[in-house]
C-alpha cells in the first residue's frame, strides 16, 4: 500500500464502495488499512503496537454495508466494534462479552 513501507500486506477484505481492506504485518506490528480499489486514498483504520491489528484489536471482517469489524480487549471484556473502511466515522461497540470467549461468525 506504501512503496516506502517494509511490511506485508494482506489481503483482508472488500467493502460494498469499493475499499480493499489490508492487513500490514512488520514484525511484531500489524495494522489494518484500507485503499480504494484504484490504489488511490489510502487510510490507516487501526494502527498497531507490537501485538494483533492494534493493542488487543483483532480484525474480524467487513460487512456488506462497507463497516470493518474488529474485537478490542479492555478490561477483563472483549468488545466487538465496527469503524466506516472509508475512516468517515467514529468506532461503534457492538457487543461485549468475557474475556475468555470470542466473537465468530461471518460479517
Amino acid at each position: 500500500m506504501l512503496a516506502d513501507d517494509p511490511g506485508n500486506e494482506v489481503f483482508a477484505g472488500s467493502s460494498s464502495d469499493g475499499r480493499v481492506i489490508i492487513l500490514r504485518v512488520n514484525g511484531a506490528s500489524t495494522d489494518l488499512l484500507s485503499i480504494n480499489a484504484d490504489g488511490s486514498g489510502g487510510l490507516l483504520l487501526l494502527a498497531s503496537a507490537p501485538t494483533p491489528v492494534a493493542p488487543d484489536e483483532v480484525f474480524k471482517g467487513v460487512t456488506s454495508n462497507g463497516r470493518v469489524i474488529f474485537e478490542r480487549e479492555v478490561g477483563g471484556f472483549t468488545n466487538l466494534y465496527s469503524i466506516k473502511a472509508d475512516g468517515s466515522a467514529a468506532e461503534v461497540p457492538l457487543a461485549t462479552t468475557l474475556a475468555d470467549e470470542t466473537f465468530g461468525g461471518t460479517f
